[in-house]
């Protein structure tokens, strides 16, 4: 049995890694921006975005809902994007060391209180406490999010016929790394989840942004293109190892007009 760490406490419930979830509906919505697109999602001073061999940036667009876990029942929906943490000494084009390039959650929200507060203070994603309903039909899923009063985003995709369970074959399962960070505190999470097993044809994905800034940067990208790709999956399990932070030995002011990640809604004593 892996050994459990307490981080802390939050409104006194314990925050223990690994933190688990045991059964997740998980849409992956994909899509390819210009770098200049993906750096004003909120990629901040602190890292780099790592455009892929044809000069675009993949960036995931995630909705989760997360209906048996450790910390309790959630969902989650957050934009990712490739980029690698500029590190003093470790960030020169032609450094040996330098730092690879993972996903990093710029923008997210959830729709609990303590899921609000675990994911600031115990992961390092500054995020934004909304409204999440994830509505799995027969033939069709739908996901509605709201922050405060505003409607953000609606995302409607159909829903993969159902195989016999022996038929269905198990999902991937992928040990990764990924990026964080709230102000000047760049963190490393490792995690282990299991990858959507089916493939949605994109076309047949309608993703609506409303208000605030998730619909503002959603309709960036859709600016640069509509989704490339498309994964859903249920009764999946994802694991959260703690977060370690990226030590930086040479810290650099901040480069003009690229804004780190702010909190978008709340409030969290420093």
């Amino acid at each position: 049995m892996q050994k459990r760490t307490v981080w802390g406490l939050i409104d006194a419930r314990p925050i223990t890694f690994p933190a688990e979830v045991q059964d997740a509906a998980v849409a992956l919505v994909a899509y390819d921006a210009p770098p200049d697109v993906a750096e004003a999602l909120g990629v901040g001073d602190r890292f780099a975005v790592e455009p892929g061999c044809d000069g675009t940036v993949p960036v995931t667009l995630m909705l989760a809902d997360y209906r048996r876990a450790a910390w309790g029942a959630s969902a989650h929906v957050s934009l990712s994007v490739p980029a690698r943490p500029l590190l003093g000494g470790l960030d020169g084009p032609g450094a040996p060391d330098r730092a690879p390039a993972r996903p990093l959650l710029c923008q997210s929200v959830t729709n609990t209180a303590f899921y609000d507060q675990a994911m600031y203070w115990a992961l390092g994603v500054s995020g934004a406490l909304g409204s999440i309903v994830m509505a799995v039909l027969p033939d069709t899923v739908a996901v509605r999010v709201a922050v405060g009063r505003e409607h953000a985003l609606t995302v409607t995709l159909p829903r993969p016929a159902l195989a016999p369970v022996a038929a269905v074959p198990p999902p991937g399962t992928g040990d990764a790394e990924a990026y964080t960070c709230v102000g000047d505190r760049p963190r490393r999470v490792r995690f282990r989840m299991e990858v959507p097993p089916a493939e949605v044809d994109p076309a047949m994905v309608t993703v609506e942004p409303g208000t605030g800034p998730l619909a503002d940067a959603v309709r960036s990208l859709q600016a640069a293109g509509p989704p490339t790709s498309c994964r859903w999956g249920e009764r999946l399990a994802l694991m959260i190892q703690e977060p370690h932070l990226l030590v930086d030995d040479a810290p650099r002011p901040p480069t003009p007009g690229r804004a780190g990640p702010a909190r978008l809604t709340g409030f969290h004593p420093s």
